[in-house]
């Protein structure tokens, strides 16, 4: 069925005039995945470099702090940060984390590293080899 389109920022479109936006060679692409009962938005990707603001808060919203380890910066102070540098690795909340600007400098020019792990934590290791690790936040126990 031939329903038509929507474009961010211009409103509705045919569907002619959707498909060929679609399938145009540099049309950009975002995966959202949402909930099959509620139909509300869980998950969200792009392949853009740029982090879009709803998945910036989203970030920020889940770690309520900057992830380096001892750091109490409220995340809405801090730089959305790729663990995987982008574009190996992808902008995609799972690959993000809320650094303030002095440990995102730190991890992007001083040797730490950081990977995620599959419970949300995140394992910095130093340029000295030793590892630690930081927790997302805990909403069923705050003051963990």
């Amino acid at each position: 069925q031939d329903m038509g389109a929507g474009v961010e920022g211009f409103g509705a479109i045919d569907a002619e005039h959707g498909r060929s936006l679609a399938l145009s060679r540099d049309a950009r692409w975002r995966g959202l995945i949402t909930d099959p009962y509620t139909g509300v938005l869980t998950q969200m990707s792009s392949k853009a470099y740029r982090i879009p603001d709803p998945m910036k808060r989203a970030v920020r919203a889940r770690d309520r702090r900057c992830r380096f380890p001892g750091c109490a910066t409220s995340a809405k102070h801090t730089d959305t940060d790729h663990v995987i540098a982008w574009p190996k690795g992808a902008t995609r909340p799972q690959n993000l984390a809320p650094e303030c600007r002095r440990h995102h400098r730190v991890k992007t020019h001083s040797g730490w590293s950081c990977e995620t792990n599959s419970d949300g934590s995140m394992t910095w290791t130093s340029p000295l080899g030793t590892r630690h690790t930081s927790y997302p936040w805990d909403y069923n126990n705050p003051e963990y």
